[in-house]
């Protein structure tokens, strides 16, 4: 995928929902439950973000209300897979996610290894359930995703879950920064903000850990759980 295709993608996305932020028209996500496709066991990049995505997210928090869950430097991620459905209990199932974590460095062994792994920043956008970063990656991460997906079908380790097909099921790189919670305190406020937004230059991410993961969260927390740490980019 091209940097014209992440942003014609960012772009329709805010296109259809920047009508519901301004008129406060939000989902609150549900908490995960049991055999669900939402925050299962997941392999993730966790940046280093600029301090400008920061320094932005704070003013934004100012005008949609402190209630909402803010993402920090230690739960910030950009999902690259969610390998299975969400599980209350990731530690009884460890043999999977050593599958996960040899075929991920398998293919970035053979693939990617001297590839350019740095990760453009440009604009911000809504959607009903969370604020979104835009990342533009310098590497073919929709091939990397289908390399990963096809590493792990030769293993015999794609268990139920919501990505069993060609690895394609993600065309973003974003990370989110911000899970609403209810209502935003100034939803116009933050519409036309996120519109500013659209096209800022954010900075580069260069250093980053790629992990498999399981989640905590409630509707104010996430909490990220290591099972694999893969590899460290730096």
């Amino acid at each position: 995928m091209t940097d014209a295709t992440y942003h014609a993608k960012y772009t329709q996305i805010w296109d259809a929902t920047r009508d519901k932020i301004a008129r406060n028209d939000i989902h609150v996500d549900p908490a995960p439950e049991e055999g669900k496709n939402r925050w299962g066991v997941s392999t993730i990049i966790r940046p280093i973000l600029p301090d400008s995505v920061w320094q932005e997210l704070t003013q934004i928090q100012t005008i949609a209300g402190s209630d909402h869950c803010y993402y920090t430097a230690k739960n910030v991620h950009i999902t690259l897979r969610t390998n299975e459905a969400y599980v209350q209990n990731p530690d009884a199932k460890q043999p999977n996610y050593d599958a996960y974590a040899q075929a991920f460095r398998d293919v970035w062994q053979q693939h990617f290894q001297n590839a350019d792994h740095s990760i453009r920043l440009r604009g911000m956008i809504g959607v009903p359930t969370y604020l979104l970063l835009c990342g533009y990656p310098n590497f073919d991460l929709a091939d990397l995703r289908k390399r990963y997906h096809a590493r792990l079908q030769d293993l015999d380790a794609l268990p139920p879950g919501p990505e069993q097909h060609n690895g394609e099921t993600r065309d973003t790189c974003h990370a989110s920064l911000a899970m609403w919670a209810g209502p935003l305190q100034s939803p116009e406020k933050v519409a036309q903000t996120i519109d500013a937004l659209r096209e800022q230059d954010l900075g580069h991410v260069t250093e980053y850990d790629v992990d498999v993961v399981a989640y905590t969260r409630t509707p104010h927390r996430v909490d990220i759980h290591r099972l694999h740490h893969l590899l460290k980019v730096a």
